[in-house]
C-alpha cells in the first residue's frame, strides 16, 4: 500500500502543476481550481487512504472497502452535472 500512495503523491506533486504549465503554454486553461463536490471527494479519498494505513495490515475486505468507495465516487462523478 505504502508503494500505491507514494506514486500517487508523485502525480499530484509533479505531473499536476506539470500539465498547468503546458496548458498555459498551448492557451488553454488548466487551472487546479476544485469546486465543492470535487473537493469533498478529494477529502473523503484522503481519510479513507489515511484510515486504510492507520491499521498497518490490510486483508480482502478492506480492498473491497476501497474499490467500494471508487465506485461510488465516480458514479457521482459520472452524474454530477
Amino acid at each position: 500500500v505504502g508503494v500505491t500512495v507514494g506514486s500517487a503523491i508523485q502525480v499530484a506533486s509533479f505531473v499536476l502543476p506539470g500539465s498547468v504549465i503546458i496548458g498555459a503554454f498551448v492557451d488553454r486553461s488548466m487551472t487546479l481550481y476544485f469546486r465543492g463536490y470535487e473537493t469533498c471527494c478529494l477529502f473523503l479519498g484522503v481519510v479513507v487512504v489515511a484510515a486504510t494505513l492507520q491499521g498497518g495490515t490490510t486483508n480482502w475486505l478492506v480492498g473491497v472497502q476501497l474499490i467500494g468507495v471508487y465506485v461510488m465516487l465516480a458514479a457521482g462523478f459520472w452524474f454530477h452535472e
